[in-house]
């Protein structure tokens, strides 16, 4: 019997190359097609051992993260074309591939991740998902499967839309400089005439909210900047095609992976603004309204006012066309007239 190790790291891996899938794989991709869409075999030999760095420029494949572990690039691979010209032609050779790897031992009892990834591209919508499948197989031989599918866009600047919104991203960041400047030294001054030091406006409620909302801006707007307008949708689709057969599989889960953090450094930033501004309402009413009761009701009111427009606004803005609008428009009349019939 053999025993083998619970985890893999560079002293238990193994990085010997298979002889018998690598003679195989030679001589079936020795064949050249007239057709280059019509091959469904990538570059890679699924026979030989490739470490975390190498597959790291050549495709792109980062650290994937499992239920027990954390898995580095390196590691046995092959790659196949998701669109090809004959269809079942390229089921039974990748059906004969398998069958060649499994009697070789590819995945046996020493395996410990087998990782799925693959790209797709909607045209309709021009979206892009990154899906990374991982099967865990650990000591004890149970099967511990987890999946992660990101949606993602390569560049951010190319539509009527996204410049819109990179038009709002850049007023975002004139409104944090504009914090991070003026509001602050403001500040700073009112506690200088409270007979306080300017320092305890940053460590204050107020102070902490308004630096977080300008850390949280500059470091999205930024971020979305040097990442996703750099490369075109053109040159990535080619690259993911990769039609004349150059660089194989390329993963975009990385790519995937930061679209989505701006989207949760974005949240982060709408977590901080609501203390600023619940706050000059309430001193706002506060000095016109003597009644405690009735200024907690008018500070009620305006937040539910500012939540609205907040509403509309976005539905003006980022809905994609008037039939859209529409939509939003009378969902949220029948919301309004639900909620009036329930009162009432």
């Amino acid at each position: 019997a053999a025993c083998f190790p619970e985890t893999v790291n560079d002293d238990t891996q193994r990085s010997t190359p298979f002889p018998a899938i690598v003679s195989y794989w030679k001589d079936v991709t020795k064949q050249v097609s007239g057709d280059p869409n019509s091959v469904v075999r990538g570059r890679s030999n699924p026979g030989e051992w490739v470490d975390a760095k190498t597959n790291q420029g050549d495709h792109g494949i980062g650290t994937t993260t499992g239920l027990m572990a954390y898995y580095d690039a390196s590691g046995y691979g092959v790659d196949y074309r998701m669109t090809v010209t004959n269809p079942v032609n390229s089921t039974a050779r990748f059906k004969r591939d398998l069958q060649v790897f499994r009697d070789s031992g590819w995945i046996s009892h020493a395996s410990r991740a087998v990782i799925i990834s693959f790209g797709t591209y909607n045209f309709q919508y021009d979206l892009w998902t990154a899906s990374d499948f991982v099967f865990e197989l650990p000591a004890s031989g149970d099967v511990l499967p987890t999946y992660s599918i990101r949606p993602y866009r390569p560049r951010i600047y190319e539509t009527p839309d996204e410049l819109t919104e990179t038009y709002l991203d850049y007023g975002r960041t004139c409104i944090a400089i504009y914090i991070l400047l003026f509001v602050g030294f403001l500040e700073r001054q009112n506690k200088v005439r409270n007979h306080k030091a300017g320092f305890y406006y940053h460590i204050s409620l107020t102070g902490i909210t308004d630096l977080g909302m300008v850390a949280c801006i500059l470091c999205a707007t930024s971020w979305r900047i040097s990442v996703f307008q750099s490369v075109a949708t053109g040159v990535t689709l080619d690259r993911a095609q990769d039609i004349n057969r150059v660089n194989g599989f390329y993963c975009f889960s990385d790519m995937a992976t930061a679209y989505n953090n701006i989207f949760i450094v974005d949240g982060f930033m709408m977590a901080f603004v609501p203390q600023p501004m619940i706050r000059d309402i309430c001193l706002f009413v506060a000095n016109h309204e003597s009644c405690s009761c009735r200024c907690w009701c008018r500070c009620c009111c305006w937040c539910c006012c500012y939540c609205c427009l907040l509403f509309v606004v976005g539905c003006l803005l980022f809905s994609r066309c008037r039939r859209y609008r529409c939509c939003c428009y009378s969902r949220c009349c029948c919301c309004c007239c639900y909620y009036c019939c329930s009162c009432c």
